[in-house]
């Protein structure tokens, strides 16, 4: 079973009209991403990093320089706004065991480990290296916060 991190907290949002899980489109037409338990780690400025297990033909329809808006949950869910994020580059998939070692930072994991979250019952250092020992092929999403 895919882990709650590497489903890009999938497994607790429920499916949105689009087909895809934590994210949707601001009435608008902006695309959302949903943060949920790592608000504090993208607050703070650490995460610039997210992997989600999204379709292939969904994920390329971000592209670099996108703005996407930031959401603490699924607006449905009581969600709110709490920031923008300007895509780096276009999404790509990566194997979990190919992870860069600074994405330990990028991903906000010391803020994580520092508030004793817990990842599928795991700390962050614990399902990091599950990552590296159980691979899974995840899209990448990196960006740049930008704003509120």
């Amino acid at each position: 079973m895919p882990a709650m991190w590497a489903l890009g907290w999938q497994s607790m949002l429920e499916q949105d009209s689009e087909g895809v899980r934590g994210v949707r489109r601001e009435s608008g037409g902006m695309k959302e991403i949903s943060f949920n338990w790592t608000v504090t780690a993208f607050l703070s400025g650490a995460k610039t990093v997210t992997r989600r297990d999204w379709k292939d033909s969904y994920a390329k329809t971000f592209k670099k320089g996108e703005i996407v808006a930031a959401y603490s949950k699924q607006r449905r869910f009581g969600g709110k706004k709490i920031g923008l994020i300007r895509l780096s580059q276009d999404p790509y998939k990566e194997s979990t065991a190919d992870i860069p070692k600074e994405d330990w930072y990028n991903e906000g994991m010391p803020v994580l480990e520092g508030e004793g979250v817990l990842i599928d019952g795991l700390m962050p250092s614990g399902f990091w290296l599950r990552w590296k020992t159980e691979p899974e092929n995840l899209w990448v999403i990196r960006f740049t916060i930008i704003g509120s």
